[in-house]
């Protein structure tokens, strides 16, 4: 059963699903900036033939790439599961 939301609710509600929609913004930023620092440290470590540097590069890219799906998928439904 869905409660019924007062006009200021609904201000609240709209407010609070802006944040969400900044806050998911600022998530996949994060996560695309890690990505390609990821792919800087790789390319670094393959033209100095470091291999470790090349295996931190490809966890950043990966990394990156999870954390930027996380705020594309998951963020966004933190407002779908409060206004229940």
């Amino acid at each position: 059963m869905r409660r019924r939301i007062s006009g200021k609710g609904r201000i609240r509600m709209a407010i609070f699903e802006e944040i969400i929609r900044f806050a998911s913004m600022g998530v996949m930023g994060w996560g695309a900036a890690l990505a390609i620092v990821g792919i800087i440290n790789f390319s670094e470590g393959h033209s100095q033939q470091n291999a470790a540097k090349k295996e931190e590069g490809m966890g950043k890219v990966v990394g990156g790439g999870v954390i930027f799906l996380v705020g594309m998928t998951l963020v966004p439904k933190i407002a779908s599961l409060i206004s229940m």
